[in-house]
């Protein structure tokens, strides 16, 4: 089975790479030192790769976005556009995948590009900056877009933002793919929301970064109705810790979110009206679980930031190494 990576090339990471996973080895079969490329993802032919960038093309400020052809096996790049946001950190296509967002981390931002049928992307057509901050006095003094992703069954696209502690939901033109604002949901001051992920069954799950706290919620059409907030630790730690990825498993009895600083994955049974119930919280065998993505309900290949990525098992309630890749800055992990 082949895969994708993201790293960041400031810690020895090569960039965008390609993986294999053959039996229990893993290696790097071919990668592009794009530099500190923290997020990747495939069109749904999956024969092009899409990437995020820190550093930008020809502006003085912002980062890049850039696309790969896959054909023949290999990362060739062919095109590369500046976001004009600092610190790109994510991106997601419109559903007929003619128009690529990405989110801005530093700037609290969102870049609107075009994309045609061969994967090039045109330059940035739109750039719309939040305002405002929340009540951290370090994490959340401006705004920081941390994710952007589309709201299943709609068309409508739902920025997650750090720094407000808000989720912006934006109505695209179907012509033009730019952005007008539709939707504002708050959640609790402090929590610092990072990621989410839509269930079949209607229920969004959100991982938030500083507070360290899952939520369950629902579309309502205008906004999200938060439904329940558990945490991702365990009762009475104490020690410093950032919530990262949050995936569903196979048939979406389950959610899990990893833990960096406690370096663990916390995992909730779930039923189909948004309850979550705290399963268990199991220990990975790395520094730092940025991301992680599931090959099936026992088996995950994780990005550990500051240690390797590693394929590891469940056994007996417990995650146990199968193999690792010594990958510096392993930040995200794609699976087709």
């Amino acid at each position: 089975m082949d895969f994708y990576i993201g790293s960041y090339t400031r810690t020895g990471g090569p960039g965008v790479g390609k993986c294999r996973l053959e039996g229990d080895k893993l290696s790097l079969l071919c990668n592009d030192p794009l530099p500190n490329s923290s997020y990747v993802i495939l069109n749904k032919k999956q024969d092009k790769l899409f990437a995020i960038c820190s550093d930008p093309v020809q502006a003085s400020e912002g980062g890049s976005v850039a696309s790969y052809d896959l054909a023949e096996g290999g990362l060739r790049q062919i095109s590369r556009q500046d976001t004009l946001g600092a610190g790109p950190c994510h991106l997601c296509f419109s559903p007929d995948e003619k128009f690529l967002y990405t989110a801005n981390y530093f700037t609290g931002s969102l870049s609107v590009f075009a994309v045609d049928e061969d994967g090039k992307i045109s330059p940035i057509m739109q750039h719309i900056c939040h305002e405002g901050k929340s009540v951290h006095p370090v994490r959340q003094t401006g705004p920081h877009a941390h994710q952007v992703t589309l709201i299943p069954g709609t068309n409508l696209v739902c920025c997650v933002d750090l720094g407000l502690d808000a989720l912006m939901v934006y109505q695209p033109d179907e012509k033009t793919g730019m952005l007008k604002l539709y939707s504002r949901t708050d959640v609790p001051g402090g929590f610092g929301p990072r990621h989410l992920i839509h269930a079949k069954h209607g229920i969004t799950y959100l991982a938030c970064e500083v507070g360290n706290q899952a939520i369950s919620m629902r579309w309502n059409g205008e906004k999200f109705d938060l439904l329940q907030i558990l945490s991702t630790l365990p009762e009475g730690y104490e020690e410093k810790n950032t919530a990262s990825a949050i995936r569903l498993n196979s048939d979406e009895s389950k959610v899990m979110i990893s833990n960096r600083g406690h370096d663990s994955i916390a995992i909730y049974d779930l039923d189909k009206q948004g309850g979550m119930k705290l399963n268990s919280i199991v220990k990975t065998s790395g520094g730092f679980p940025r991301d992680f993505a599931l090959l099936d309900d026992e088996t995950m290949l994780i990005g550990h930031q500051e240690a390797k990525l590693t394929l590891e098992k469940f056994v007996d309630g417990k995650l146990e190494l199968v193999s690792d890749l010594d990958i510096k800055g392993c930040i995200c992990t794609l699976i087709p």
